[in-house]
């Protein structure tokens, strides 16, 4: 077996005579699940394995022959895990520190771990320089050349391995390891390892590595697709079919009405850009113009400024200047709201006692004097910086209505094409069909044609739209009325509001009632008369003499309404019953007097 047979994981490999062994068969790349907790990851690489029944990580330490770390400030595995776990914590610190924005998902899946594996041959002749250049190596391929790892070699089993711990999280940016198509990385740099060494011991992996490398540029595949789309435009069309030909056509209206969508679109963005280009242009070229155009009237206000100053300083000297220089203070204070409810002789003798007063006085008027000036030429500025945007807006609005009717124009023709290519679709089955024989139609599809014309003709619309037809009711009779109008309301002044008269209107007539039938002043008796009168036997509900007369319901309602039938007291019987008992009533003899409910009225 020669020697170097690399592979990441610690799966097993192909032996020296190339043939698979029934032990050591042929290795894929496999990596560890990105986890989250480097004690875990570091209590399990470091300490021996777990025996079964055991809950926790065992002290010892026999299976790991050597540790290396790389980028980190120390070889103490230990330390090295504090390091990492601190960095880990302290990702958005350092994404600030590095002006990286702290935006995107979080993830706390710091920890990546993966293995390198050679075979069992090169136990003997494998170094540990050869080990750390291989684990260096795999480390760059994945990018991660510049994050805190940590390489741990084991020698627990007959092949040689090293197992490589990384921080995910960049200690100079704080951005987070990319583990994408790691597994293919991995299985391309085990290739070219060992190649590199001389010898392929993974034939299947190879090829899949060239099919890769041969289809991996998206831009081959384009390439390729449009050479076919070329060699198909290339080919006649006698030779082709009419589906073919249509197929064709519609494939080169598609990409025709899309990039026809795409120049519409940048056409607009193009014309946007030069309208806000132009602004731009515009309103700097105004505002260095009204820069100069300020210089002048600047120089000049400085100049008065300075003038003015050493004219306050030349009247400090005498008496009459400070007195003048307090005057102008107080002036200054007055109309500035500063003296309250001082009077201005108090104020003015104040000023002329300090000088302190009399100087910020002076400063406070020279403020004014320049904010003033500030603010009259800036609003000359602004104005004529409003009416270039407002242009801009104009531009804009008008560029927007050319695009609207662009874009309009071009659907409308675009509709127009699609629907000839849609006709010919159509046309394309009438021709076939055109050229058929007669004695190859088939019998079922004209027995369906008949059907669906038979259908088309409806012979039950206008019947049925006739049956639903409602005819317009007669209008009624109107007879003249006088009808009473809104009254106004009173008027604010106290005036009587007049009455509003009548007015004649012609108004719907009511129409006569139908004769109602008379009243039945005994309902009951109706009601017994009519359920004593024998109907026709109805055919559908007739089960037989035999079945009414054994239906207890039936037997119930006969005798119900031959006691309905018993004649009913009316009204007048009711009235000489009531006589006779306010008769008896007065008849009847008083009760005795009860003497206990006496009292004596002298008392």
């Amino acid at each position: 077996m020669p020697a170097g047979i690399c592979r990441p994981t610690s799966r097993r490999c192909l032996p020296r005579s190339g043939q698979p062994s029934p032990r050591w068969q042929a290795m894929v790349p496999d990596i560890a699940k990105a986890g989250h907790s480097f004690r875990g990851a570091f209590a399990y690489y470091l300490h021996d394995k777990r025996q079964e029944g055991q809950s926790a990580h065992p002290e010892t330490a026999e299976r790991v022959a050597w540790t290396e770390t790389r980028n980190l400030a120390t070889d103490h595995p230990g330390v090295a895990r504090e390091i990492m776990i601190a960095t880990a914590r302290q990702a958005d610190e350092l994404k600030a520190a590095a002006g990286v924005k702290s935006t995107g998902r979080k993830s706390s899946a710091h920890v990546y771990a993966y293995s390198l594996a050679w075979h069992p041959d090169e136990a003997g002749t494998l170094d540990r320089a050869e080990m750390t250049r291989a684990a260096d190596a795999s480390l760059k391929v994945l990018g991660a050349e510049h994050h805190q790892a940590v390489i741990v070699c084991h020698q627990d089993q007959k092949h040689p391995h090293v197992h490589v711990i990384v921080n995910r999280v960049d200690p100079a940016t704080g951005k987070m390891l990319s583990t994408s198509n790691d597994r293919l990385k991995l299985s391309d740099w085990a290739n070219a390892y060992e190649r590199e060494r001389g010898v392929i011991l993974t034939p299947k992996r190879e090829e899949k590595r060239e099919l890769r490398e041969k289809f991996a540029q998206q831009a081959e595949r384009q390439a390729y697709a449009a050479e076919k789309r070329q060699q198909a435009a290339e080919t006649p069309p006698a030779d082709k079919s009419p589906v073919a030909v249509l197929k064709a056509l519609g494939a080169a209206q598609r990409d025709q009405h899309r990039q026809e969508w795409k120049d519409l679109s940048a056409g607009n963005k193009a014309a946007r850009d030069r309208i806000f280009t132009d602004s731009g242009k515009a309103i700097r070229e105004a505002t260095e113009r009204h820069k100069a155009e300020c210089r002048p009237i600047w120089a000049k206000f400085f100049r008065e400024t300075r003038q003015a100053e050493s004219a306050y300083l030349a009247r400090e000297q005498s008496l009459a200047g400070v007195i003048r220089n307090a005057l102008d203070a107080t002036t200054h204070q007055r109309v500035s709201g500063q003296l309250g409810n001082r009077g201005t002789l108090a104020a003015t003798f104040g000023n002329v006692l300090s000088s302190q007063a009399r100087a910020a006085a002076f400063a406070e008027v020279q403020d004014m004097n320049r904010g003033r000036l500030a603010q009259r030429l800036k609003s000359v500025l602004d104005s004529e910086v409003r009416g270039i945007k407002e242009q801009r807006g104009a531009a804009l609005v008008a560029q927007r209505q050319a695009f609207d009717r662009a874009r309009a124009s071009l659907i409308e023709r675009q509709d127009l094409e699609r629907g000839k290519i849609r006709q010919a679709w159509q046309q394309l089955p009438r021709d076939r069909g055109g050229d058929r024989q007669p004695d190859r139609a088939k019998p079922y599809r004209s027995r369906w044609q008949d059907a669906t014309r038979s259908q088309e003709q409806k012979p039950m619309k206008r019947p049925f739209d006739d049956a639903r037809r409602i005819e317009a009711k007669q209008p009624l009779p109107t007879k003249a009325a006088f009808i009473s109008q809104a009254q106004p309301a009173p008027s604010p002044a106290g005036e009587v509001p007049r009455p509003a008269p009548k007015r004649a209107q012609e108004i719907a007539q009511k129409p006569t009632p139908a004769t109602s039938p008379a009243k039945i002043k005994n309902p009951t008796q109706a009601f017994a008369d009519r359920a004593a009168q024998k109907r026709p036997p109805d055919p559908q509900r007739d089960f037989g003499s035999s079945a009414k007369a054994q239906d207890p319901k039936r037997q119930q309602f006969a005798e119900n309404a031959k006691a309905a039938t018993t004649p009913v007291k009316d009204a007048a019987y009711w009235q000489q019953r009531a006589k006779e008992a306010r008769a008896a009533e007065k008849e009847k003899p008083q009760p005795a007097r009860d003497k206990s409910r006496d009292y004596d009225r002298d008392r």
